[in-house]
C-alpha cells in the first residue's frame, strides 16, 4: 500500500493506493447496507484482486469544520469497477461527520451500471 497523509488535523492532500485480495467490495457495501460482510468460508471463485485508489484534499471552512472533497476508485480484476465522487465534512470537537457521495458501479458483463447517491451522518455522544 502507498499512502500520503495530510497534516495531523486533516488539512492538505491525501492519497492512497491499496491492493487487496478477497471478496470484491463486500465489506464496504455491507457497511452501507447494514449487511454482514461475507466470511472467509466463501468459495475462492468469489475472491479477486482489487486495486483501490483514493484522492482528497482537506481544508477548513470554519475554525473547526474540515471539508474534504474526494474521489475513490476501485477496480476488481475481471468483475467490476466503482467510482465515487463526493465530500466529507467533519467537526472533530463535536464528534460530527457527514458525507455525500455520487457512486457508479459497473460490472464486467456490460449490464446496466448501478448509480447511487449516498448520504451518511454520524454523531458520537
Amino acid at each position: 500500500a502507498v499512502r500520503y497523509l495530510p497534516e495531523a488535523r486533516g488539512k492538505g492532500l491525501s492519497m492512497a493506493l491499496t491492493p487487496s485480495w478477497g471478496t470484491a467490495g463486500r465489506s464496504v457495501d455491507a457497511l452501507l447496507t447494514e449487511r454482514l460482510p461475507e466470511t472467509e468460508q466463501d468459495s475462492d471463485e468469489k475472491r479477486t484482486m482489487t486495486l483501490n485508489a483514493e484522492l482528497g484534499y482537506g481544508f477548513f471552512i470554519t475554525p473547526h469544520g474540515l471539508l474534504i472533497p474526494a474521489a475513490e476508485f476501485a477496480l476488481a480484476k475481471g468483475e467490476s469497477r466503482r467510482l465515487r465522487l463526493g465530500a466529507r465534512f467533519s467537526i472533530p470537537r463535536q464528534s460530527l461527520e457527514a458525507s455525500l457521495w455520487l457512486e457508479r458501479q459497473e460490472q464486467h458483463d456490460n449490464t446496466q451500471p448501478a448509480d447511487a447517491v449516498l448520504f451518511k451522518i454520524r454523531l458520537q455522544y
